[in-house]
This record gives C-alpha cells, sequence and structure tokens, in this order.
C-alpha cells in the first residue's frame, strides 16, 4: 500500500497478510518491491493495482502545484510505474535490452479506476470533474495495449475497471470481486481493454 497520512489504517487492514507499506512514487522503492517478489516467488501472473479515488466536490481551479502534482502522480504516475514493472516481471528485465523477449510472455495487470460520482442528480461540473483522470486512463490503456500486443507480440492483458454509470450507481463490489477473478483467471491474450462493470 501507498505510504501516506491513512498508512495506520491500512497497516491495520493487513495486519493478517504479508504486507509492505511503500511509496508508490519513488521509481527505485517499485522497483525494490517487484525485485522481492520476483526473488522469493518468481514470475508474477497478475498484478491489481487500485488506483483510488478522487474528491469530485474538491474545485480542480483552487488546488496548488503540489495539490494538482499529487493527483497527477497517484492517477497517473504510480498506475504507470506498476504496470511497467508488472510487464517487466511477466516477461524478463533482459527484455529492456532485447524486446524480442517481449514475445509471448502472458500475464494480467489490472488498473481499478477511480469510481463515477455516486447520487440522483448528478451536477455536469462534478461528472466533468470525474471525467478528468477517467479520460487519462483510457488512452494512455489503449496506448499500452497497443505496444504490448502489436509491437512487442507479448500476451499480457492490461485492463482498465472503471465502476460505476452515468446515473450515479453505487459500484457493485460483488461484481468488481468476480470480475477480477475472471481477470486473473485468462491464459490467452484478450481484447477486454477497458471495462465499464456496472454499465
Amino acid at each position: 500500500t501507498h505510504k501516506n497520512n491513512i498508512s495506520e489504517d491500512s497497516n491495520e487492514i493487513f495486519k493478517d497478510f504479508h504486507h509492505h507499506n511503500i511509496d508508490l512514487e519513488n521509481e527505485e522503492t517499485i522497483k525494490q518491491i517487484f525485485n522481492i517478489i520476483k526473488t522469493r516467488f518468481g514470475k508474477i501472473d497478475s498484478a491489481i493495482h487500485y488506483i483510488g479515488n478522487f474528491d469530485y466536490d474538491q474545485d480542480v481551479t483552487t488546488l496548488s502545484r503540489i495539490e494538482w502534482e499529487k493527483l497527477v502522480s497517484k492517477f497517473i504516475y504510480i498506475p504507470h510505474l506498476i504496470t511497467r514493472e508488472s510487464v517487466l516481471s511477466m516477461a524478463t528485465y533482459e527484455a529492456l535490452e532485447n524486446p524480442s523477449k517481449f514475445k509471448d510472455s502472458c500475464g494480467n495487470i489490472i488498473l481499478i479506476g477511480p469510481d463515477e460520482p455516486v447520487g440522483e442528480k448528478i451536477e455536469g461540473k462534478i461528472r466533468a470533474r470525474s471525467e478528468i483522470f477517467r479520460g487519462a486512463l483510457r488512452p494512455y490503456i489503449t496506448t499500452a495495449n497497443q505496444e504490448l500486443h502489436d509491437v512487442l507480440k507479448s500476451k499480457i492483458n492490461l485492463t482498465l475497471i472503471l465502476q460505476g454509470g452515468i446515473n450515479g450507481e453505487i459500484p457493485e463490489y460483488e461484481k468488481l470481486e468476480s470480475t477480477i477473478i475472471n481477470l486473473c483467471s485468462q491464459k490467452e491474450l484478450k481484447s477486454n481493454l477497458i471495462l465499464y462493470i456496472n454499465e
């Protein structure tokens, strides 16, 4: 989990599991944690990253530069680091020098993006705020998958899950759970790049 202002809570939640509380914004730390996984367990088959939500009541035009950069880091930079290191774990780090080693490598990377706003009547400005980072993640997923499949010839599936619906429905977490299990069990290349699981 990310080392931040709720670290104590996350440590309590995961106390019964092998758990690391790390700075996800630190590239070297991410590399180290993936190296620990590789050393102890070998290649990973699936990686799941919960990106988290954004406070849609917060007016983005009033954010300081530091606050904005933290959001960009949370919703863009950290998911990219997790994706990159997951791909290298599923293939091999030697593929950085010899891209042909990406060919036929398998695995599933699942990014769970921010939920749609919830409520009976969603204001236009709230809906627009929700699309800032949900909208930024979609082309990233598409471009990364094109690179993984068409250029590198890998069989690694990168999927973005977006919960909630345009009518303000509460996300169905049981459906999320079953979707994650199904995605993690994929053994071949799929075209499920972006899933709107409540629509």
